[in-house]
């Protein structure tokens, strides 16, 4: 084989290598973020260790609380630490909106979660990118310890992983093909979210009143909670749009017309 041609392969093959990324959180081995006795992200509270992001109940201090207990993957990947959620994550559409865990990504990826039902009731596990359901695994299809896969094909996005209705033990949660970088909280990202066009609809809040302008078509809106509670709901056929908010905290501003559904963060200060 040509020295100079070798040479030339090899350094793609380098190449192609250093920009595969795979970022990993082993719950197992990982004692940064779940030290033992750990008892969970306090109420209220949300915190960001080597990248991942947890984000916790309104009130009760166990969300990713350490807990032990022998497992073994499909895989083959065995382990007795685990991060249990304690309980669901009430979704508003794709976004989580209590007991989560996110990070922040830079292309498509991959991202797997392995994990395990606390008891055998229903629930479901999710893996999101805040609009888009990337993979879901209820416990009745997945009995036991079980890998739900989900791949990401919208470049840089923040991905959530979470539950409906009851939680998880989560122990290992893995992104493969992008590169891990998580520094901003869901407090702060989500005010960068509604400084963003949402299609052709304008809105901005002011003073606990928000406001829709640009609406082309009958517009059917609905204001949820951050526990999930429908607080407003509202039509209009007209270009603009406006209404309170009467208390502070995160709202989901859903938007449904003709062109489909979006939905809105909002924090109303």
């Amino acid at each position: 084989m040509n020295r100079k041609f070798l040479f030339s392969l090899l350094t793609l093959l380098c190449v192609m290598t250093s920009d595969a990324q795979t970022k990993v959180w082993n719950f197992l081995t990982n004692m940064t973020i779940l030290p033992d006795d750990f008892t969970g992200v306090p109420g209220g509270t949300e915190d960001i260790v080597d990248d991942l992001g947890r984000f916790g109940h309104i009130t009760s201090n166990n969300f990713s609380s350490q807990a032990t207990g022998a497992s073994t993957f499909p895989d083959g990947f065995q382990t007795n630490r685990r991060a249990n959620m304690s309980g669901g994550s009430v979704p508003v559409g794709a976004l989580p909106t209590m007991r989560f865990f996110f990070f922040d990504v830079s292309d498509n990826c991959t991202i797997k979660v392995w994990a395990r039902e606390q008891n055998t009731s229903t629930r479901t596990l999710l893996i999101s990118d805040g609009e888009n359901v990337l993979a879901s695994a209820p416990n009745s299809s997945n009995p036991g310890a079980f890998i739900l896969e989900g791949n990401n094909t919208n470049g840089p996005k923040r991905i959530f992983v979470y539950a409906e209705t009851n939680g998880f033990g989560i122990y290992k949660i893995e992104v493969d093909g992008a590169t891990v970088t998580t520094t901003i909280p869901m407090s702060e990202w989500l005010l960068n979210v509604q400084e963003t066009r949402l299609s052709n609809i304008n809105y901005y809040v002011k003073d606990k009143r928000v406001y829709l302008n640009n609406i082309d078509s009958q517009l059917d809106v609905s204001v949820y909670s951050i526990t999930g509670q429908l607080v407003k709901s509202l039509s209009t056929t007209s270009t603009d749009l406006s209404f309170d908010i009467d208390l502070t905290g995160f709202y989901i501003v859903k938007l449904n017309s003709s062109e489909g559904q979006k939905s809105i963060k909002l924090i109303i200060n």
